[in-house]
C-alpha cells in the first residue's frame, strides 16, 4: 500500500485507525524514520517546547512521552517518515448474515473456520466501533458478557444504525434487547483530575477525532544564519527591533558580521599588524563604524532600556525572512507584466494601494523560495484543545522521542499589517494611551505586550486581540483563496504576532511548484483583497453567530491547517459589534 509522505503525517502516524486495503481495518504500530532529512533543530524543539507548554497548567502536565529537558536534541529521534508497519484491529467480528457478533478468542474457542460464521457460516466481517478516551486510550468495544455474568455463553448481535448511542445489543440466544453500548470509566490520570470526562466514548473506528495527529509548521531556516542572529544575546533582541521597526537600513546579517568579525577576518587582520599596522588600525576603525550604533540607542530610547536577553522566535524569522527571502513587491510584480504588454500597471497598483489602505496592511511581499516544514510532534483523542485532552508523544524510538518532518521550498505571500493602524485601533477600544506613527507606533506596540511569541497564553487584552485580528483575517484570506486555483485545505498559514506578520503558503510538499500564489499575487491580488474585506463580514448563521462571539464553521473556521484549533477568531475585530467577552469592539475595518 503506497502513501505519500503528507499523508503519512496526517493519517499513517503509530496510534491512527486505518483502512488497509488487504487486511481491513488497522492500527498503525510504527513507522520508519529516515534520519537523513535537512531540518533547523533548534527551531523545531524550541516550536516543540512553546507548543507542548500549552498542555501545562493548573499545576499539572497534561502530556505523556516527551523529555524533561524538551530543547535537547540527543532525546529526540527526527526524520521524515518512511515504511509504515500495521496490525489488524480490532479483534472483533460480526456476521454479514446474522448479525453475530464475537471476539477472536471466542470464535478459536468454537473452532470456527476464518472468515467464516459459527452460526450460519456467513462472511464475518471486522467490526468498526471502537472505545476511545481524552487521555488517549484506544480500546476495543466491551461485550455485554464481559461485564455481565447473565450473558455468558449467548450469541450476540450488535445493531448499528450508524450512529453509536442508537446501537443495541441483542441476545441471539434469547431473542431478548440487553441495552445500549455501556459508558466505562477510564482509570487514568486525566479522568482523576477531570472527573467530568471520565468515561470513554463508543465510536467509529473511522471517525477523524480518534487519532487527532499533531502537525506544526515551523520555518526551515538555515542553522548558521539562524545561529549568528542570536550569538549576541543582549544587544541582538535590540537589533531584531531596530530592522523591524524600520530604524536600520540593510541586512542583519551583514550588520552582526560586521560587529563580530568571523575568525578568518582576524586571523587576517592580525597577519596584516604584523606587516603594516597603520592599514590594519584603518581596517579595524572602518569596521568599528557601526551603523547599527544610532538604531540601537534609538530603540533603547524608545523602549526606556527595557530590552533583555536573547530575542524571541517571532524576531529572528521575521529577519531571517528580510535577509534571505527571494521578495517580490506588487511594485516589482507589475513593472515584470508591463514589458509583456495589454497590462496596466498603474490602474493596477493604484487599486491595490487603495485596498492596501482600506484593510490597514503596510508590506505585501510574495516570497519565492518560502522554506518550510511540517512536524508531526504527537497525537490527542477526541479534542485537540489542550484543556479537553491528553497530548501524546509518539511511541519511543531506540530510547528517543520520534518527531517525523517533511521539509520543502514552496510558494508564499507575505502580509504585515501596519502598525499606526493597529495602535490607532487599540486607542478606539480603550486599549492604548494615545496614537503613534513609524517606530513609536511600533514601541507603543511593544509596550503594550506584543514580544515574547507567547501569544497564545496572554491574558492581556492588547495582544490577545492582536492575535485574533490576525488570525481571522488570515482564515478569511484563505476562505476566499479559489483565486488562486488552489482549495482551502491546500493552503497553510503562518502567524508572526510580534511582527504584525502572517503568511500563507502553498502547502506543497513535492518538488514541483503550481505557481497559483505567484499568479494571484501579479494578476489578482487587489481584487482578491477587495472581495475578503466586502464578503468577510457575512455568516449563513448570523445573527446567532455575531450574537455568540461571531466565529463558527459557517464564516471563519477550517477544516484543515489553523495552527490554533480554530481559537481567538471572531470577525467582530474586522467589523465591529459586542463581543461576549470583550464588550463592544470598533472594527479594524471600520471607517
Amino acid at each position: 500500500m503506497e502513501r505519500g509522505r503528507t499523508q503519512i503525517l496526517y493519517n499513517f502516524l503509530p496510534g491512527a485507525l486505518a483502512e488497509h486495503e488487504d487486511f481491513g481495518m488497522s492500527r498503525v504500530i510504527s513507522v520508519e524514520l529516515d534520519p537523513q532529512v535537512d531540518v533547523n533543530q533548534r527551531a523545531l524543539l524550541n516550536l516543540v517546547d512553546d507548543y507542548v507548554r500549552r498542555w501545562e497548567f493548573d499545576g499539572r502536565a497534561f502530556h505523556q512521552g516527551y523529555p524533561t529537558n524538551r530543547l535537547n536534541p540527543a532525546a529526540f529521534a527526527i526524520g521524515r517518515p518512511n515504511r509504515v508497519l500495521m496490525e489488524p484491529f480490532p479483534s472483533s467480528f460480526s456476521c454479514a448474515r446474522c448479525g453475530y457478533t464475537a471476539k477472536l478468542v471466542s470464535l478459536k474457542r468454537r473452532r470456527a473456520r476464518p472468515g467464516m460464521c459459527p452460526r450460519c457460516q456467513g462472511a464475518l466481517g471486522r467490526m468498526t466501533v471502537v472505545q476511545v478516551h481524552n487521555c488517549g486510550a484506544l480500546q476495543e468495544l466491551s461485550f455485554p458478557d464481559e461485564y455481565d455474568s447473565r450473558y455468558r455463553g449467548h450469541d450476540l448481535r450488535l445493531f448499528n444504525p450508524g450512529r453509536t448511542r442508537d446501537a443495541r445489543w441483542y441476545s441471539l440466544t434469547s431473542s431478548k434487547e440487553l441495552g445500549g453500548l455501556r459508558m466505562w470509566p477510564c482509570d487514568c490520570g486525566y479522568s482523576k483530575a477531570k472527573p467530568d470526562e471520565k468515561f470513554q466514548r463508543q465510536v467509529e473506528a473511522k471517525e477523524p477525532t480518534n487519532h487527532l495527529a499533531h502537525v506544526l509548521p515551523f520555518l526551515n531556516f538555515d542553522k548558521e544564519q539562524e545561529s549568528l542572529l542570536i550569538s549576541l544575546e543582549k544587544s541582538s533582541e535590540g537589533l531584531l527591533l531596530a530592522k523591524l521597526w524600520g530604524l536600520l537600513p540593510g541586512k542583519v546579517r551583514e550588520v552582526l558580521a560586521k560587529k563580530q568579525p568571523s575568525p578568518e577576518v582576524q586571523q587576517l587582520l592580525e597577519e596584516l599588524r604584523q606587516v603594516a599596522p597603520e592599514r590594519a588600525r584603518a581596517m579595524e576603525a572602518l569596521m568599528k563604524d557601526d551603523p547599527s550604533s544610532q538604531a540601537l540607542s534609538e530603540v533603547s530610547r524608545l523602549t526606556a532600556g527595557a530590552i533583555i536577553g536573547p530575542p524571541s522566535r517571532h524576531l529572528v524569522e521575521h529577519a531571517i525572512l528580510e535577509d534571505t527571502s527571494e521578495l517580490t513587491t506588487p511594485a516589482m510584480a507589475a513593472a515584470r507584466w508591463s514589458t509583456l504588454g495589454g497590462f496596466d500597471t498603474g490602474s493596477y497598483l493604484q487599486e491595490f494601494e487603495q485596498v492596501r489602505g482600506l484593510l490597514g496592511f503596510g508590506n505585501v511581499r510574495l516570497i519565492s523560495n518560502f522554506r518550510i516544514a511540517l512536524a508531526a510532534i504527537g497525537y490527542t483523542r477526541v479534542s485537540r484543545d489542550p484543556q479537553r485532552s491528553m497530548l501524546r508523544a509518539f511511541p519511543a524510538v531506540d530510547g528517543k522521542t520520534p518527531i517525523y518532518c517533511v521539509p520543502t521550498e514552496t510558494e508564499a505571500i507575505w502580509f504585515q499589517l501596519d502598525p499606526t493602524s493597529v495602535l490607532r485601533w487599540l486607542v478606539r477600544n480603550g486599549l492604548a494611551p494615545k496614537e503613534s506613527q513609524g517606530a513609536e507606533a511600533w514601541a507603543e506596540l511593544w509596550r503594550l505586550g506584543l514580544r515574547g511569541g507567547a501569544f497564545h497564553a496572554s491574558q492581556d487584552e492588547a495582544p490577545t486581540l492582536v492575535y485574533t485580528l490576525l488570525h481571522t483575517i488570515s482564515h478569511l484570506m484563505m476562505q476566499h483563496i479559489v483565486w488562486s486555483g488552489f482549495a482551502p485545505e491546500s493552503i497553510g498559514e503562518y502567524l508572526l504576532p510580534e511582527t504584525l506578520g502572517l503568511i500563507l503558503y502553498a502547502n506543497r510538499y513535492a518538488a514541483s511548484k503550481i505557481g497559483g500564489l505567484t499568479t494571484l499575487f501579479e494578476q489578482q491580488l487587489p481584487y482578491w483583497l477587495e472581495e475578503v474585506h466586502q464578503d468577510g463580514r457575512n455568516c449563513i448563521y448570523d445573527p446567532l453567530c455575531a450574537e455568540e462571539g461571531g466565529s463558527c464553521v459557517g464564516c471563519t473556521h477550517l477544516e484543515h491547517n489553523c495552527i490554533d484549533f480554530n481559537h481567538r477568531l471572531s470577525r467582530l475585530v474586522l467589523y465591529g459589534g459586542s463581543h461576549p467577552v470583550y464588550g463592544q469592539l470598533r472594527g479594524f475595518w471600520e471607517p
